[in-house]
């Protein structure tokens, strides 16, 4: 609007984004005629005259996305009531930094000049925030200054072994997985999946409790503000059966508000305690165990010989009498 005669104007309720120029132009004419797309600033008391009566917009002095409250002030001439409008912007800012409109969020009515709270709006962190003023003649200002909520804060998470990396099966002793995060000022939740040769249904169980959860091959973690780090707890589970040794591996898993990081995952070993009774020998060859002391009798093609088998039992001498049967 460039005309002093354009009045009336009210501009309400409105998507206004993406123009080449301002959402909203009042142009000022005196004592010259402003060039395009310039921002009309604000005068005190209202006084100046115009298109739309050259009325001035709000001033955005704060805003929480936690509480959807605009804090603002208002200077005119006190020829109230006047609509305050506010507006959301997921284009950003114009680059003349007031507006544009993008997003309607609703209004207040307020008495005139003065400092005010809107009602709780519906405000995300990272929004951009305007606000226009409409007087009871329908005289709609430009759109205020944008003002910027602070990005959603998107915290680092990593996990690794607090303590022990190996610990027995039928020992005392758990495997310790310490999740850390960067970032405490809000609660968060993070996701997590368990791996390995260990099978969770009967060689382990993730200890439960307030914070941490687990289904049997994902579970979740669970920070609460100010907490840097939860520690979920590998229990193994014991049994008397000769096995290998066997792994569980935690890693951190895709979610929200969060980040995996290096390290994103973690490997302890659940070493076999347990002590073979027996050797079985199958074949009639003079071959070397492949690996003495492993509890397993087979040479480098996993045959059981007898000097495989001798070699083996020779290698647990703390398991006791091993006896050597034949099965040939």
């Amino acid at each position: 609007m460039s005309s002093d005669g354009d009045l009336y104007n009210s501009i309400s309720q409105n998507s206004i984004y993406s123009n080449g120029g301002l959402g909203i132009n009042l142009v000022k004419n005196d004592p010259s005629t402003e060039p395009p797309s310039t921002v009309t600033a604000n005068d005190p008391g209202d006084g100046d005259l115009g298109p739309n009566e050259l009325q001035n917009f709000p001033v955005i002095l704060s805003a929480s996305d936690a509480t959807g409250v605009v804090h603002f002030s208002f200077d005119t001439c006190d020829e109230g009531p006047y609509v305050i409008e506010f507006f959301s912007n997921a284009a950003g800012c114009d680059p003349s930094g007031n507006g544009e409109g993008q997003t309607y969020l609703g209004f207040i009515e307020v008495p005139g000049s003065g400092t005010y709270d809107s009602d709780p709006l519906s405000l995300s962190p990272g929004d951009v925030i305007t606000a226009t003023a409409t007087d009871v003649n329908g005289n709609t200002s430009e759109f205020s200054a944008c003002f910027a909520l602070a990005p959603a804060v998107v915290a680092n998470v990593s996990v690794a072994l607090n303590g022990a990396t190996s610990v027995p099966e039928n020992g005392a002793t758990n495997l310790v997985y310490r999740f850390s995060r960067d970032d405490t000022s809000a609660p968060l939740t993070v996701n997590f999946a368990a791996t390995g040769t260990a099978d969770s249904s009967n060689d382990y169980v993730i200890l439960a409790g307030p914070n941490v959860s687990f289904n049997g091959s994902t579970g979740t973690v669970t920070f609460g503000t100010g907490v840097d780090h939860v520690d979920v707890t590998v229990d193994p589970t014991a049994d008397g059966d000769f096995e290998s040794s066997e792994t569980v591996t935690i890693a951190v898993t895709s979610g929200s508000g969060y980040n995996p990081v290096n390290p994103s995952s973690a490997t302890g070993t659940i070493t076999d305690d347990d002590c073979p009774t027996t050797f079985t020998v199958t074949h009639a060859n003079d071959t070397h165990d492949a690996v003495p002391g492993d509890g397993i009798c087979g040479d480098s093609l996993q045959r059981c010989t007898l000097r495989a088998a001798v070699e083996e039992a020779n290698a647990l001498v703390s398991c006791g009498t091993i006896d050597i049967n034949f099965g040939f």
